[in-house]
């Protein structure tokens, strides 16, 4: 099971790094590739409700994200939160930094048991607010300090995100899923789902010989030797406390009785996640439901807070309007700037950020 794991997390990982360049070297928009936001479940999450309200995705979200959200709700409701354990590439970058610092220094970084789960209250707090946050602002607000984001953008484009970088190691180096078990948004809610999961990692009691190698091998520190079944909403799917049990037949992946408490080996269970993940994502591509990046032209958008960094400086300014020297002055260009530049390639080299150029044009339209 091990390196069918680590092959499926390699190839998560290799594909999010992928997605990340794509979007870089094409662009957005109609013509180019959806932004790495567009491919996170939380994105789903993020989107509802201004698409709820006002039958729209805020930027940088689409339907893509409704697919994998539903994809991931497929297998926690199946075999629970294997999607933690084996495709989250931001949960694989942090164990592998975890497992690498481990062989240079073995001494194992914990607070107390008792603050370890008030901590992972953070993660309640973590998705209310950029829920809330969400709605607000109508934005993807989560993208000021989501290290998946500032990893896989595949372009460190400020000190923050740097910063964002720099944090997730720190804490992944210092305390195995640190993210994961304290801060992930989303783990609360697979944590919470997975409990409704058909099959649940269940507990033999007669057989068991209370070693606690169960309990030892969860990186998220529940005490598996000491429950019936694993319900717990910090489990990561991983299995490796199955993995450990030296007993046959004694922790093992298995139905509710009324199920008939059938068994599944932890490799198909891996399996069955995997599966159902690409199954459905790419079930929406091959039928043309997919849709990952904006197919709008920028004659469609209604308003400053829609602009895109892929959209030209010259239709903006025409299509908005406004008097170009201005907003040239508003937003400091340096002499020279190209009209057929994009707001991004701009921004970079002038030092502000798209929704700057949206701020821009609202102030001079007050004027």
């Amino acid at each position: 099971m091990k390196k069918l794991r680590l092959l499926v997390q390699v190839g998560f990982v290799l594909f999010s790094a992928y997605l990340g360049l794509r979007h870089q070297i094409v662009g957005g928009g109609p013509s180019g590739a959806g932004p790495i936001d567009a491919f996170c479940p939380y994105g789903a999450f993020e989107a509802l409700p201004i698409l709820l309200i006002e039958g729209t995705f805020i930027s940088k979200t689409a339907v893509s994200n409704l697919w994998i959200l539903a994809a991931l709700v497929a297998g926690l409701l199946v075999v629970g939160p294997v999607f933690c354990g084996w495709i989250c590439p931001l949960g694989s970058l942090g164990e592998w930094l975890y497992g690498l610092r481990k062989r240079i220094a073995a001494v194992k970084l914990e607070p107390g048991k008792a603050l370890a789960r008030q901590l992972t209250w953070g993660r309640a707090v973590m998705f209310v607010l950029i829920l809330f946050m969400s709605w607000r602002t109508k934005s993807i607000w989560f993208e000021n300090i989501d290290p998946y984001k500032a990893i896989f953008h595949m372009n460190v484009e400020s000190v923050a995100a740097l910063s964002l970088i720099l944090g997730f190691v720190a804490i992944s180096l210092l305390v195995e899923r640190a993210w994961c078990r304290w801060l992930c948004p989303l783990g609360i809610f697979n944590g919470f789902v997975g409990k409704l999961s058909l099959f649940k990692i269940r507990r033999n009691e007669t057989s068991c010989i209370h070693c606690q190698a169960c309990s030892r091998a969860c990186p998220v520190r529940i005490p598996v030797a000491e429950v019936q079944a694993v319900s717990d909403d910090r489990c990561v799917g991983c299995q490796r406390c199955v993995e450990a049990c030296p007993v046959k037949n004694t922790l093992q992946i298995q139905s509710s009785p009324s199920l008939g408490k059938r068994i599944m080996k932890p490799t198909m269970a891996g399996i069955v996640a995997v599966g159902l993940f690409i199954a459905i994502v790419g079930g929406a591509q091959a039928t043309g439901f997919w849709k990952s990046n904006d197919t709008r032209s920028i004659a469609q958008i209604s308003s400053t807070a829609e602009l895109k960094g892929w959209m030209k400086w010259g239709e903006v300014v025409d299509r908005f309007k406004v008097d170009e020297a201005a907003l040239a002055k508003e937003l400091k260009l340096s002499p020279g700037y190209k009209r057929d530049a994009t707001l991004k390639e701009l921004g970079h080299k002038n030092g502000f950020e798209t929704k700057d150029v949206g701020k821009a044009i609202e102030k001079l339209k007050k004027k």
